[in-house]
This record gives structure tokens, sequence and C-alpha cells, in this order.
């Protein structure tokens, strides 16, 4: 992870691009205890919207029907306290926190769609059938049959520190392709055609209260899904980026949080997408906690 933690000087540039990814988790709010859970098994099922960005690889099509939610949209079905792969109970501690999504107990997208979509990235730069094993694997798009923000993995985290002390902390969300899911090539790395280019996406979200007396002791009732305390930070997306000292192929973007004045954060949901052209991948999940 020393890569990111170099990168994400390089790319705050680009915070509020615009960009996203989801799934759902359910839990009840006994004491906030959210365990990840493995209730929706959609099998092959994938859904992926459109994407609008030149730089966006796009499926062809959506078995969910969000069309009208694409990454880097404002979108209603990701935003609830229960849409999750992998949660968080309390805030990170200062410095870099490391996940992926391999951390999840969904479906990861497989099936004939998938290596239907697989199968449209070029062999001619390197990605032979083990290279296509290998972005199948965990990768970040989840099979869903709900429709709420499917097709794109949901890192969720409460800030707070076990207690309701909701601190006024500022963050970097990042997701990043590993580098290790693509031939070590430059021709690989800068690919921009729809059917070649190794891209990251990420929205977030942020459930905000004017303090923690709000909450009331409840996160569930406070960030339900329509509740009015969600809105969406900002969106990003990254294609390609040939490092040429480490002769890797670096892909990574993030969104940076810092909370109004008058407001504290109570819960992030990080949307995030991950693929080479049409295909799918997993990704890296980096947390980055200034105070």
């Amino acid at each position: 992870m020393v890569r990111e933690n170099l990168f994400v000087i390089g790319v705050l540039g680009w915070v509020m691009a615009g960009c996203a990814v989801q799934a759902e988790g359910t839990g009840s709010d006994s004491g906030d205890l959210k365990p990840e859970d493995g209730s929706e098994r959609a099998g092959s099922q994938i859904a992926t919207a459109q994407q609008p960005h030149a730089l966006h690889y796009t499926d062809g099509t959506n078995l969910w029907q969000e069309v009208n939610y694409p990454m880097g949209k404002d979108n209603p079905n990701c935003k609830d306290w229960y849409m999750y792969d992998r949660w968080r109970s309390n805030r990170s501690p200062v410095g870099w926190s490391n996940f992926s999504t391999f951390d999840t107990s969904h479906n990861w997208a497989q099936g004939a769609t998938i290596n239907q979509w697989m199968a449209t990235i070029p062999n001619a730069l390197g990605y032979h059938d083990g290279y296509r094993s290998i972005l199948i694997d965990h990768n970040s798009v989840v099979a869903r049959a709900s429709g709420k923000c499917s097709g794109r993995y949901v890192f969720q985290m409460d800030n707070h520190g076990g207690g309701y002390d909701f601190g006024a902390n500022a963050y970097w969300f990042q997701a990043t392709l590993p580098y290790w899911t693509m031939p070590r090539n430059r021709a690989a790395c800068i690919a921009g055609d729809a059917a070649s280019i190794p891209a990251v996406m990420v929205d977030l979200y942020v459930c905000e209260a004017p303090n923690a007396a709000a909450v009331g002791g409840s996160i569930g009732s406070w960030c339900a899904a329509g509740s009015g305390h969600w809105r969406m930070v900002g969106g990003a997306i990254s294609s390609g980026w040939w490092n040429s000292a480490s002769t890797r192929c670096d892909v990574a973007t993030g969104v940076y949080y810092a909370p109004p004045a008058g407001k504290v954060a109570v819960s992030f949901n990080m949307v995030l997408k991950a693929g080479v052209g049409h295909g799918v991948a997993p990704a890296d999940i980096g947390v980055y906690r200034y105070n």
C-alpha cells in the first residue's frame, strides 16, 4: 500500500469528478450491531449501469434496470445505513486503514454474462485466460437481486469511536485496481478503448447530523433510507497510469470529505466499481483519516 499513500497526493485534484459502485446488507439496530450477511444470493446475475463518461467502461446491459442512476449520479438507492458489503462499526484510526473487495460474504459477479464481458478484453494486450480469472475473482461487482445499488461494491463505515462520539473528522476514501490483476506492460495500462481501458470509480455518500445528541443513540434510525440526512459528497474516476519505476500499472482514485460547519459525519457509504474494458475486477480500499 506504499504506492497508495503516494498516489493520494497526486489525485486530490480529482476529488469532485464523478463515479460509483454498490450493494446491500441487512442488519438490525441492536446496539448498532451490523454483521455482514450473505442472505442475498443471486447466482450469476450482475447489474451495472451504463457509464456516461468517456473514461467509463460499459457492460452494455443492466439486469436490474438502474439505467437512471449510473455511477457519477446521485443515486438514491445508494443512500441507506443498511447498504453494505463490508461494514466497519467504528471510525478508522488516524492514518491509513486498508481493506479490499475480498472482505464480504456476498457473491461476486460470475457466470455466462460476465464471461462474455471478459472475452472482449483484447488478447493482444496480454490478458490471457489466467488474467481474466484473476480479474473475476473477488471482483468489485456484486450479484444482487434487490436492485438497490446493484452491481456495485459498498464499503460502509460508521464515524464513531465506540460510543456516540461522532467527530468532525476529515477523510480520504480511495479505491485502487490492484496492479497484479493486469499485464505489466504500458500498452495495457494506458489503453483507452472501451474494451480495454482499466478503470476504477468511486462515489462517496455521507449521513450527517448537527451533533451526536440529534442522532439519539440510533444510527439506523437517523441514517435510514429516505431520512433526508444522506447526501452525495462527490465522485471520481481514474484510468491507468504507467509507473515506469516499478514497471506496473497504477489505477486509483478517491473522494475527500471534510464536514461542513456545524455538522458531524454519522456514517459513510463508499460505492466503488473497478474493471478492465467491459470486464470486472477486484479493488483495494484505502481510508485515510486526517484527524
